[in-house]
This record gives C-alpha cells, structure tokens and sequence, in this order.
C-alpha cells in the first residue's frame, strides 16, 4: 500500500467566517511521486 498514514485538516475560511464551504488538506507521509503522473492523467489537472 503506497499510503500508510496521513494527517487529514478541515477548517472553515478565515477570511469568510460566514460561508458555507470548507477547506480540506490531506498531508501525506508518504513520498507520493511515482503516483503523481497516474493522478493527473486521472483528474486531468497539471502537476
């Protein structure tokens, strides 16, 4: 398994208290850049 343990941080905007969105960071502890080309061929976003 590439992934063993992450930290996962959800927190509301700080500069829009009010909005309705939030905002999720997943910090890995795992080096993932075999992985990297497989993503962005899968989500289509440049890397």
């Amino acid at each position: 398994m590439l992934l063993k343990t992450y930290t996962k941080e959800i927190f509301r905007s700080k500069c829009m208290p009010g909005s309705q969105s939030i905002h999720y960071y997943a910090h890995l502890h795992e080096d993932i850049a075999k992985v990297l080309p497989f993503l962005n061929a899968e989500l289509g976003v440049v890397v």
